[in-house]
C-alpha cells in the first residue's frame, strides 16, 4: 500500500471509532454483547461442573433448532405456491 493509502486508512480508522465511541447505539450493543458473553461464560462454566445437565440442555436446543428450521421452511414454501 502506499504511503497516501497508509494515511488515509490510518485517518479514517481514527475517525471511525471516534464515531463508534461516542455513538449512543454503539454503546448500548457493545454493553448487551458483553452482558450476553458474560451469561455464555457462565453458561460453560457451569456445563463443565455437570455434563449430564448439558447434554440435557444440547438436545432440547438441537430439538427447538430443528422445529424452527421446519416452520421456516414450510412458510417459505407457502409463499412459492
Amino acid at each position: 500500500m502506499s504511503f497516501l493509502g497508509r494515511i488515509f486508512s490510518s485517518w479514517f480508522q481514527d475517525v471511525a471509532v471516534q464515531r463508534l465511541a461516542n455513538n449512543k447505539s454503539f454503546q448500548q450493543f457493545a454493553v448487551k454483547t458483553v452482558e450476553a458473553q458474560q451469561v455464555l461464560e457462565k453458561s460453560a462454566r457451569e456445563a463443565a461442573a455437570n455434563p449430564e445437565m448439558a447434554k440435557r440442555a444440547v438436545a432440547e436446543g438441537a430439538g427447538t433448532f430443528w422445529s424452527a428450521l421446519k416452520s421456516e421452511i414450510q412458510r417459505d414454501i407457502r409463499k412459492l405456491k
